[in-house]
């Protein structure tokens, strides 16, 4: 599905809703596996999703990234088991080694979508893993940094920026940001 349609020259921020992410996401990632979950630079959640694509980078030379990639941005976030009775199983605010040796169970999960769930007082964006939800609430922060971002792939080559508010922009991944 080539979604280049969406024009990316509009810099502020739009409005998401759930029609639109899945018309722009849900359609085409739902049962891809996520080969690997790791933190980044500041307890972010990095997920690299469906097929691996090996770094053109000499310096990267024998490792992959995913055909999409998903990565939490300034934002708390909360993984939950999946199921009629959920349960906490891990949070962004805990110690790292946890945090690291828990995200592992992530590996090998098939992604059944992305949700906005509207709670009171506000919004809250979960990725379904499987086994696994992916929490992530909306902040009520306006410091201009996005919640979570998700680079979609070939042939659209897209960035989707998600900022408080349900707010969010769309890019090439060729543009800087």
């Amino acid at each position: 599905m080539n979604i280049s349609f969406i024009s990316s020259t509009n810099t502020s921020p739009q409005k998401l809703d759930q029609r639109y992410l899945n018309k722009l996401i849900n359609l085409q990632i739902n049962g891809k596996i996520c080969w690997q979950a790791h933190l980044g630079y500041g307890q972010e959640l990095c997920l690299e999703i469906g097929q691996k694509i090996p770094y053109s980078s000499p310096r990267l030379q024998g490792e992959s990234k995913g055909e999409w990639q998903f990565g939490t941005r300034a934002s708390d976030w909360s993984i939950i088991t999946a199921g009629k009775r959920p349960c906490f199983f891990v949070k962004s605010s805990e110690d790292e080694s946890i945090i690291r040796s828990k995200i592992e169970k992530l590996n090998n999960q098939v992604v059944k979508g992305i949700r906005i769930i509207n709670y009171s007082p506000g919004y809250c964006y979960c990725f379904n893993l499987g086994h696994y939800d992916l929490l992530i609430p909306d902040q009520n922060n306006d410091d201009g940094l996005s919640l979570w971002e998700l680079f979609i792939p070939e042939p659209d080559r897209l960035v989707l920026e998600v900022f408080p508010h349900l707010r969010f922009q769309l890019h090439s991944q060729d543009e800087s940001a």
